[in-house]
């Protein structure tokens, strides 16, 4: 089959040491937490797993989450004023978003499609792409530019690229030059960088 090479998902490399379902439970109560703005209670179930101690890649991006958001919160007036004043992005604003491609990154890396989404906003055509990558390919490599600012739009810009596939017999496959590489566009959302256009 010519050119339309998808990455299929592939289960979190590390599994938590004791009980997965405990695992769950945690990341399912976590992330409920963030989607309510309730991050300390959030910080304070993830203080929660790592006694108990669970250990999983989940665990390690929900905390880089928490991190960004709360210094997110931390500078958000201050930024405010900086953007309103002279419309340039600060190196808060962009390690915000390294941080949050990091996120994608892990999250296609570990076959989380519904993490994915949770990232991105992606157009039709590359939600069809993510659907055929996903459900045909065990595991994917990829790799992340670091973000440049773009002024004039406010946003960052990055270069996402599919390095390698690997089937759900084990083979190793690489992607179509087609659509190989993307252009990325992080965006602010409810005030906060949490969104990747695709």
């Amino acid at each position: 089959m010519a050119c339309i090479i998808g990455l299929a998902i592939q289960t979190p490399a590390a599994l938590a040491q004791n009980d997965p379902a405990l695992l769950d439970q945690y990341l399912t109560e976590i992330e409920q937490l963030i989607s309510e703005n309730n991050l300390e209670g959030a910080r304070n179930k993830l203080t929660e797993a790592q006694t108990a101690n669970l250990r999983d890649e989940s665990l390690d991006m929900i905390q880089g989450q928490l991190r960004l958001l709360e210094s997110l919160n931390d500078t958000a007036p201050a930024t405010a004023v900086a953007d309103s004043n002279n419309g340039l992005l600060t190196e808060t604003d962009k390690l915000a978003a390294a941080d949050l491609l990091d996120s994608l990154r892990v999250a296609m890396e570990n076959g989380e499609l519904d993490k994915v989404r949770l990232f991105t906003d992606p157009t039709p055509k590359t939600d069809s792409l993510l659907d055929a990558v996903f459900n045909n390919y065990a595991a994917m490599r990829i790799e992340v530019s670091m973000p440049e600012a773009d002024d004039a739009t406010q946003s960052f810009l990055a270069t996402l690229q599919f390095t390698e596939l690997t089937t759900k017999d084990g083979d190793t496959a690489f992607p179509a030059q087609a659509w190989k590489t993307h252009r990325l566009r992080i965006v602010k959302s409810d005030g906060s960088w949490q969104k990747v256009l695709w």
